[in-house]
């Protein structure tokens, strides 16, 4: 059926002997018979083996699916990054994106989700052990959680990791 336009399921059944009743229902309650005189109509009533729908509102539920990220970002150490992620579903609540390391388990991010669908990360005082890959997740809880990559590059000052003694002078 089309969103916002009436219908007709029709199940007309067969067998020996011949099926001369028909009851619909929907969640466990039956549709009342358009012939069973109701002092307030439903709004739905069946004919026989024929369910006429009125036009209807439909709500179709879809996995959620990251559609956008900040797919690398670079930043000196010291200075904050923010990385954005947004994603598209039905449902989509606020807390349906979170962040996380690539390869933790589990241990989410502190992230502020905006708006249901669009969430901000900021890693605060970047450092070098910050400069890794992180995962947008969107999960509202239907079908598999989507996920996507950003990576975080921090720019440091060279270290020195080992001291080396000057070379012998044969002087």
């Amino acid at each position: 059926m089309i969103e916002g336009r009436s219908g007709e399921v029709n199940m007309t059944a067969k067998g020996y002997p011949e099926v001369h009743s028909y009851r619909w229902s929907k969640n466990g309650s039956f549709i009342p018979r358009r012939s069973d005189g109701y002092g307030q109509s439903p709004r739905v009533t069946s004919d026989g083996a024929a369910l006429p729908v009125p036009p209807l509102t439909l709500n179709v539920l879809y996995p959620a699916v990251v559609f956008n990220i900040t797919e690398s970002i670079e930043v000196a150490e010291g200075e904050s990054a923010q990385l954005e992620c947004s994603a598209d579903g039905n449902p989509l609540s606020e807390d349906a994106i979170t962040w996380r390391y690539q390869g933790s388990t589990g241990t989410q991010l502190d992230s502020v989700n905006t708006e249901p669908g669009h969430s901000l990360l900021t890693i605060m005082n970047a450092t070098k052990n910050d400069a890794k890959k992180l995962e947008c997740i969107a999960d509202n809880g239907i079908g598999v959680a989507s996920i996507r990559t950003a990576q975080l590059i921090v720019l440091y000052r060279p270290v020195i990791l080992k001291g080396s003694s000057p070379p012998a002078c044969g002087c």
